[in-house]
């Protein structure tokens, strides 16, 4: 005999209800997937971030350090084209000039190179000091 007609239905919506509520479970499940997904794009985004604020706050450091360097450099410079001013001036007050008519330029020479090494002046400036 053949089933009977409510109970071929009650099996038929009983199907539909399964099949909806498999496809509801489905569903959720790939919500959730999509979460992670995003979660897991907004984690590396920030991390990128992260990435980019240290590596430009190396950078600040770098030219800190190399701003610091340089102004270093110039203070050291000015200090030796001052003592090489100051000495400059030293030699000037420890030799006499050189007269053609009356000096011998040999001893005058002698003098003048006696004195710039005593003042340790370096070797490039001693012309200009003559």
């Amino acid at each position: 005999m053949g089933e009977h007609p409510n109970a071929a239905t009650s099996a038929r919506i009983q199907k539909e209800k399964e099949q909806k509520e498999r496809e509801k479970v489905r569903q959720e499940r790939e919500k959730e997937r999509e979460e992670r997904e995003k979660e897991r794009e907004l984690a590396a985004k920030e991390k990128e971030k992260e990435r980019k604020l240290a590596a430009r706050k190396e950078r600040e450091h770098e030219l800190l350090l190399k701003k610091m360097e340089l102004e270093t450099e110039e203070r050291r410079i000015d200090s030796t084209i001052g003592e090489r001013l100051k000495s400059s001036f030293d030699v000037h007050h420890l030799i006499q000039r050189f007269h053609t008519k009356v000096g011998d330029v040999n001893l005058y020479l002698t003098l003048f190179e006696r004195q710039v090494k005593r003042l340790k002046l370096p070797e490039e400036l001693w012309v200009s000091h003559l």
